[in-house]
């Protein structure tokens, strides 16, 4: 899956990095401050600066990330799972959280 930091104004890219990562379904990456993160199919969360598009950070693997992100008090959240109907496992389901920042 390719990741990419557009401008709003110019509608220029900023960056692009071309297949950086393993696909995700539908669900939408995360801004918080100057780090954007991305979940995918293989289970990790991934960050990217925001300016450059350089890696910054990544979780632990867990179960495939299918839902959007959240981070809130410091707090990246996020759920895993894929249900076997849409070709994922009957299990790895849950909610997982990280303590990012100082």
């Amino acid at each position: 899956m390719d990741v990419a930091a557009v401008d709003i104004d110019t509608d220029a890219y900023l960056w692009m990095r071309h297949e950086v990562q393993p696909a995700v379904l539908e669900s939408a990456g995360f801004l918080a401050g100057e780090v954007y993160f991305v979940g995918s199919l293989d289970g990790i969360v991934r960050g990217y600066d925001a300016m450059t598009g350089d890696d910054v950070w990544a979780s632990d693997m867990h179960g495939p990330v299918a839902s959007s992100l959240w981070f809130e008090n410091d707090m990246l959240i996020w759920g895993t799972g894929v249900p076997v109907t849409f070709g994922g496992a009957e299990s790895g389901f849950g909610v997982v959280a990280y303590r990012l920042g100082e």
